[in-house]
């Protein structure tokens, strides 16, 4: 089926088109494959294989979920700005400020942190450094939550309407 209007990224085989849930397993990089091939040396398959799993089941599902929204948005700015595969993992602190910048005023503060965090948790998982700690960073993200729109009540974002989500017991 085709994304819904507003979520599309340009097509790469980084990214399939998966469920939201499933973006931080299949959205990958050239630095994550590399990841992948180092763990795949260093342990056997079937070490490097539980490995990748425990790390994403460190997230629940409804996080899994909101974090393919950040995923989605923070590829789709390096989609606009022509940012290339290798350059958005590891993301630099200017990348990475430019996303915060890229929808300031537009969204909430908080909303653009949630995207930040998204996209910290992919580096997490695929091993890669964060710099989105950077002062620079900080700075560019405070400002963002001072230019937040006046009214930061949202509906929900037009990939997650009608998304059936299942509440933990």
């Amino acid at each position: 089926r085709q994304p819904r209007a507003g979520c599309e990224i340009s097509p790469s085989p980084f990214r399939p088109h998966v469920p939201a849930m499933n973006c931080m397993r299949a959205w990958t990089s050239p630095f994550s494959d590399d990841f992948d091939r180092r763990l795949r040396l260093e342990l056997s398959p079937l070490s490097a294989h539980k490995t990748k799993e425990l790390l994403l089941s460190a997230l629940e599902p409804n996080t899994r979920t909101d974090y393919g929204d950040g995923l989605l948005k923070f590829h789709q700015f390096c989609d606009e700005q022509g940012i290339p595969e290798s350059s958005r993992m590891p993301a630099s602190a200017y990348l990475l400020a430019g996303f915060v910048a890229w929808r300031a005023g537009l969204v909430s503060g908080s909303t653009i942190e949630a995207w930040l965090t998204a996209v910290r948790a992919w580096h997490d998982i695929n091993g890669a450094r964060w710099e989105g700690d950077a002062c620079f960073v900080s700075l560019v993200m405070t400002s963002a939550s001072k230019v937040s729109p006046a009214s930061s009540r949202r509906g929900k974002h037009p990939c997650l309407v009608g998304r059936e989500i299942k509440k933990e017991s």
